[in-house]
């Protein structure tokens, strides 16, 4: 392998920033004003928390689209941040990252699937099978085309602290995130924040904010970091550009290896992205499958190929010219006129998964938020949220898409079909438990009416339904059933 050194150069690049604290330090807010400084106007938000950002919608002038995921399997992340650069958004606010560890469907909850299904059953089997998926997630995160802002939870204890006027007190302090040991590396700024709205950034790439602590930080703390970002040379390359070159009618075999040399050597090879049929891939499988398809055409690439990567998360670790020409070759389809040839692909249609399409099919007849929850809670633990299935309400011949998103799309039919009206005199107490009280503290206020008498029980269970469709997952037993 021949081994080059080349002059260090500085370029424009993009935020990645990472907020920790404890629940009240303000870090969705703070998430928030930084991402309308990076990027004003064109800010996605993906919301795990329950919606609490969109009380700040519309404060300082600031506005964003918002996608709320039922669950936190590392591919809906993946797909997500896919879906924003095919949208062209310029930063992207994950509030929080912590629930693709622990919430449901998250890196503990898949190892501990992956673990039970293995022979041997324990965790190391587990995370041996989901170490892959959460590289893929990470590197979706690092590589994403724009400015990245990730908010995390922080575990939290209470410690006896001197106050303002000498006296001891009790205080809660947050201390490690919640996520992988490790993840403060994947950022160039780290920062926690404290109940005092106090932020000490504890690791950074920016020089003007070394050591910094900033009280009630906002727009000023974000445009250090953002003149940091854009003092620099050229720009980082536009990854829907690298995309269009991979989809390039008229590329040959040399341009695509090519492309993928220059793709390995820029480190965006394996960005996330959305391929022509709107299936979410790594911008290395793209550009590795379109070659594959002009397999039959003979050209020699005009440079060296890139060397291996190390075989990691799927990859045959071979180089690009070994993965295009070991593929199996497809026919050309002769000219098109202008010299170019055409691969002449005819794909084979996917096709729906037998055992996913059931799950579909019983979601089509569900009727309640917890017949929902159950069958999305079944289809993860048996693998299936990935697979293709057609939609159960179409006549067969649409295009299949995968089970998690039409079980998500079914899940809200499902939940505003229960939602009371808003002239329903218990709308308000069901928006009051739901927004102060976790679900079983909510469920056991409607349970208690119920058995004093104070609720009819069919009129107990709409409430009990409304409840539950404000949660992502209700694993207990209806106790106001009639």
């Amino acid at each position: 392998m021949k081994i080059e050194f080349t002059p260090a150069v500085r370029r424009k690049t993009r935020a990645r920033v990472a907020l920790c604290g404890p629940s009240g330090s303000g870090k969705t807010y703070t998430a928030l004003s930084f991402a309308h400084v990076f990027a004003p106007g064109s800010v996605a938000l993906i919301d795990t928390e329950k919606e609490s950002a969109d009380g700040y919608e519309g404060l300082n002038g600031w506005h964003w689209v918002s996608f709320k995921p039922a669950t936190y399997e590392p591919e809906v992340l993946i797909d997500a941040l896919a879906a924003a650069a095919a949208a062209g958004i310029e930063c992207v606010v994950i509030d929080s990252l912590s629930h693709f560890w622990m919430g449901t469907g998250g890196m503990l909850e898949q190892v501990d699937n992956a673990g039970r299904r293995s022979r041997s059953g324990n965790s190391f089997a587990g995370w041996k099978e989901m170490r892959p998926a959460e590289r893929r997630m990470i590197d979706a995160m690092t590589s994403y085309p724009g400015h990245l802002i990730v908010t995390m939870r922080t575990k939290t204890e209470w410690v006896i602290q001197d106050n303002e006027r000498g006296k001891k007190e009790p205080r809660r302090i947050g201390t490690k995130p919640e996520q992988r040991e490790g993840i403060e590396y994947e950022f160039s700024v780290v920062a926690d924040m404290d109940l005092d709205n106090v932020l000490t950034v504890t690791k950074t790439r920016v020089p003007t904010l070394k050591r910094g602590v900033f009280a009630e930080p906002g727009p000023e703390v974000a445009q250090k970091i953002l003149d940091w970002l854009t003092d620099g040379g050229d720009a980082l390359p536009d990854l829907n550009a690298w995309r269009d070159r991979a989809l390039d009618r008229h590329a040959t075999r040399e341009d695509l290896l090519e492309l993928l040399g220059e793709a390995e050597n820029e480190h965006v090879d394996r960005a996330t992205m959305q391929d022509e049929t709107g299936e979410t891939v790594m911008l290395r499988d793209l550009i590795i499958r379109k070659g594959k398809e002009l397999g039959g055409i003979a050209a020699e690439p005009s440079a060296s190929p890139a060397e291996p990567r190390g075989g990691e998360d799927g990859d045959s670790g071979e180089p690009a010219a070994d993965a295009f020409e070991n593929a199996t070759p497809v026919r050309p389809n002769g000219g098109n006129g202008n010299g170019h040839q055409r691969s002449g692909l005819a794909r084979e249609a996917p096709q729906a998964d037998a055992e996913a399409q059931k799950f579909a099919d019983e979601a089509a007849r569900a009727t309640a938020p917890r017949e929902m929850q159950g069958i999305h809670r079944r289809a993860r633990e048996d693998g299936k949220l990935a697979a293709l299935v057609r939609n159960p309400a179409g006549d067969g011949s649409g295009k299949p898409g995968k089970l998690a998103v039409y079980l998500d799309w079914r899940r809200k039919q499902v939940n505003a079909a229960v939602q009371l009206s808003p002239d329903d005199p218990w709308a308000a107490k069901v928006e009051e438990l739901t927004s102060t009280a976790d679900a079983d503290t909510a469920l056991d206020e409607v349970a208690r009416m119920a058995a004093a008498g104070d609720l009819d029980v069919g009129y107990a269970a709409r409430i009990e339904n409304a409840v539950i469709a404000r949660f992502p997952d209700v694993g207990r037993e209806s106790a106001v059933a009639p």
